[in-house]
């Protein structure tokens, strides 16, 4: 982490308006013990040979798409990873990502004491009825790559570059705030709160895992569920 909490290039920064950091009085920062992974529930852009959709996600966190909330970070499908707001330094700030949800043990306020963590991604898919297309949550013709099944229903794969980059990503962090080095502080949206999904029922927890006890980085050519 550099000393202005930054984990990224100038070029890869997007600060977000949608924060609370701690030089001003009254927001809400407490220490890091929570890490929170998201999808961005983007659709996957035909036009681009990723399916990113790069413009759209810094529209998101600069607020010109009127969505009130941020995160953290973005991991982009072609692997670049965004930063919407630094941790540590003298801007370390806490972003809007986790509003309304408790951790299992009862306590609030997550988006006070959390890292916020995004996969672009669009999420669950359905069978278009009567068409053999899938459509993704926004009722959007799907053309990423073919889903894969989990917890009974289809969602849009992993990829091996953005995983990869979110291994690196929690290593660093947790060597910067202790408290993530324990993969119980590592948590899906959808355990912090029931109306959500995100990441989903095929998000490879066990890769988090075992870089976090074992301190080494996986293999990820051979995981099932992961494409290039």
């Amino acid at each position: 982490m550099s000393a202005d909490g930054w984990y990224v290039a100038d070029a890869q920064r997007v600060a977000t308006p949608f924060r609370y950091w701690r030089r001003r009085k009254g927001y809400n920062v407490e220490p890091i013990d929570l890490a929170v992974i998201h999808w961005t529930a983007t659709p996957h852009r035909k036009q681009d040979e990723h399916g990113s959709h790069e413009s759209r996600i810094r529209r998101w966190l600069t607020g010109a798409s009127g969505r009130e909330s941020s995160t953290h970070f973005v991991l982009m499908r072609s692997g670049m990873m965004l930063q919407g707001a630094p941790i540590g330094g003298p801007d370390d700030s806490r972003c809007w990502h986790a509003g309304g949800c408790k951790t299992p043990d009862g306590r609030g306020d997550c988006n006070g004491r959390s890292v916020g963590i995004d996969f672009e991604l669009v999420g669950h898919l359905e069978r278009n009825v009567g068409a053999s297309r899938w459509v993704d949550g926004y009722g959007g013709t799907y053309h990423g790559p073919e889903p894969v099944e989990a917890g009974g229903r289809h969602w849009e794969p992993y990829r091996r570059a953005p995983m990869g980059a979110f291994l690196g990503l929690a290593a660093l962090l947790a060597e910067d705030f202790p408290a993530l080095r324990d993969p119980a502080n590592w948590v899906g949206h959808c355990d912090i709160r029931r109306t959500k999904s995100d990441p989903g029922a095929h998000f490879p927890w066990f890769l988090l895992r075992d870089m976090l006890e074992h301190r080494q980085m996986p293999e990820l050519a051979d995981v099932p569920g992961l494409i290039g």
